[in-house]
């Protein structure tokens, strides 16, 4: 495993060719604009199994040899440097520098399992072995600007199910925030910034409807910061299983599951989707009871809420078709404190 600091610049493409086949694990911290792209000398890398790139600013990465194939590669991680500024009246999502496009990775990454990026354009299929994606959204054209949740910059899980129709595990990011651009009010601190740009870009709870059929092999589902909107797309009566499109689990096979359960047995459970999302800690003190599905779909759906640290430092979950939230006695007090405040 080897980091490439900034300093290294200019000895990177000898350190690679000297040393490129041991290396299984490469961090390049060197903004690519120092160089005339992807460095040539990765093709030494015969054995690199990770490559994570940081700092990087607008086409940075599509440049370089045009034959480069790094087929050893499974896991690739794309870290932009911040780009989104949040101002009082508008916005800049900074899709223009942080957007990568999937013709690109797929042509330099043919086997590519694990992909983590910003702004994502896909503008070609995904390599067939792709099982795990992270992301903020999904861009229509990375040249023109955008505004969030329109329609070229936007969480389109159909767009990602067409593309990437494997994917076993997704997650939906809030994007990196340029804090240096962004103008401070007199005694806004650093935290409420972040905590109001994370609210200005929650993930609407109605892009997930039916992500389970549009994505069937998911078995991990991870969102950053969900809207406080989902009880309006929550029929009466019905359960986040079904609102996600779960299949209907079989009868036999879910009372056998908590019948084991109960008596300590070996037995399998269900095909389970875990979901795990970021609230509010209001969310999860007053409305936990309304994401739990109480129709006989719990078993195949595991869900863990994690509130912001900085007011609620629990972690609700589920086991074995029971959720239990906990609420230290202390959070609770704060929270009642800041909120009577």
């Amino acid at each position: 495993e080897l980091e490439i600091p900034t300093g290294l610049a200019e000895v990177l493409p000898m350190l690679l060719a000297r040393h490129g086949q041991w290396i299984r694990r490469l961090i390049l911290a060197v903004p690519l604009r120092q160089l005339p792209g992807l460095p040539s000398e990765l093709a030494c890398c015969r054995c690199l199994e990770g490559l994570a790139l940081r700092g990087l600013r607008g086409p940075d990465i599509a440049r370089g040899p045009d034959k480069l194939v790094l087929s050893s590669v499974l896991s690739l991680d794309l870290e932009y440097a911040p780009y989104f500024v949040l101002g009082h009246f508008s916005h800049q999502t900074g899709a223009l520098s942080a957007t990568a496009t999937l013709s690109w990775v797929s042509a330099v990454f043919p086997r590519l399992e694990e992909l983590r990026c910003d702004y994502l354009q896909l503008d070609a299929s995904a390599p067939e072995t792709l099982r795990s994606l992270s992301m903020v959204a999904i861009v229509q054209d990375g040249d023109e600007p955008s505004s969030w949740n329109a329609h070229n910059c936007n969480c389109d899980v159909d767009a990602v199910a067409e593309a990437a129709p494997s994917l076993t595990q997704l997650e939906l990011r809030s994007p990196r925030v340029n804090l240096g651009r962004m103008r401070h009010v007199p005694g806004q601190t650093i935290e409420d910034l972040l905590r109001r740009c994370r609210g200005f870009c929650a993930t609407s709870t109605e892009q997930l409807r039916g992500i389970c059929r549009k994505l069937p092999r998911l078995q991990q589902l991870t969102v950053s910061v969900l809207h406080e909107d989902f009880e309006s797309f929550l029929q009466p009566g019905a359960g986040l299983a079904e609102f996600l499109g779960l299949p209907q689990p079989d009868a036999s096979r879910t009372q056998e599951y908590l019948s084991s359960s109960g008596t300590g047995a070996g037995q399998s459970a269900p095909s389970t989707l875990n979901f795990r999302f970021g609230a509010p800690c209001a969310l999860v003190a007053a409305r936990w009871n309304r994401l739990v599905d109480a129709r006989g779909h719990v078993p195949s759906l595991a869900l863990t809420v994690e509130a912001e640290k900085p007011l609620c430092r629990a972690v609700s979950h589920a086991v074995a078709g029971d959720a239990i939230a906990a609420v230290s006695a202390n959070d609770a007090q704060e929270l009642q404190t800041r909120q009577g405040n």
